[in-house]
């Protein structure tokens, strides 16, 4: 059986708002050689029908690769675990969580990324939320992105990261780089979260990283946010590092 394959969208599969050179014959190798493949992204802009229009768009069909999301992952432990709450996320994506209660004194606040909308008064808001009792739900903690210009720019984790400090009370992550977000990506594609598998990314820490501490072989993409003086800075040592996703398939192929 093929080792099991975790694919990072986004400065993978996805480069600056387009499908990545060579992404289709990418998807094409992973369904004839029958690996297990699940998409995962710690986006919490987009809901996963926006990413299957992304695929559809390039005349891509997925077939049975899943895929996995921040804001999906997230919707389903407050769904379960909270009778209110209060989400802070962008507008193209708050609709994933209409079947929550909202409330302003909430059981839980749902912290996703929102861009120029991290204001004084929202950090505020949500402050005084969590000293009267509210749980921090993170549905990601990236320190940073890139975004469709090529530009790097500040992430959730920073923002979250100020909250914790404050309130003194620790935020429950859902995505990446939390091993449930992992071992749930796997769960879906019906492989035992303790069994080989693949992580395929270009984040030193949410996708490399996190990958091996939750028990896989990782591969650096070099298409994304991580340059060579990055990973040369870095204490992270990725067990593969490519150029582009013909490398992937060799290796793959090669293991």
């Amino acid at each position: 059986m093929p080792t099991p394959l975790l694919i990072d969208l986004d400065g993978v599969l996805r480069i600056s708002g387009q499908l990545a050179h060579g992404g289709k014959e990418f998807i094409e190798f992973i369904q004839k050689s029958q690996i297990s493949a699940c998409i995962l992204s710690n986006t919490t802009k987009l809901p996963t029908s926006v990413i299957l229009d992304f695929f559809q768009e390039n005349e891509i069909d997925l077939g049975e690769i899943q895929i996995q999301t921040a804001l999906t992952t997230t919707h389903d432990y407050v769904k379960k675990n909270y009778a209110t709450a209060t989400v802070y996320c962008e507008k193209s994506a708050i609709s994933v969580f209409d079947d929550i209660e909202k409330s302003e004194q909430p059981e839980a606040v749902v912290l996703g990324d929102l861009g120029a909308g991290w204001t004084y008064d929202v950090m505020n808001k949500i402050f005084n939320q969590v000293m009267n009792g509210a749980d921090i739900i993170a549905m990601q903690v990236n320190r940073f992105g890139k975004n469709d210009n090529g530009q790097l720019y500040m992430d959730a984790g920073a923002f979250i990261a100020s909250i914790e400090y404050a309130t003194g009370k620790k935020a429950k992550l859902m995505g990446k780089p939390s091993p449930i977000f992992f071992h749930s990506a796997l769960k879906k594609i019906g492989i035992n979260p303790t069994k080989p598998f693949y992580m395929l990314g270009d984040d030193l820490n949410a996708d490399i990283k996190a990958g091996q501490d939750a028990g896989g072989k990782s591969i650096l993409i070099m298409t994304g946010k991580t340059n060579r003086q990055m990973l040369e800075n870095s204490n992270v040592e990725p067990d593969f590092v490519v150029d582009n996703l013909k490398e992937v398939i060799k290796i793959i192929s090669d293991h």
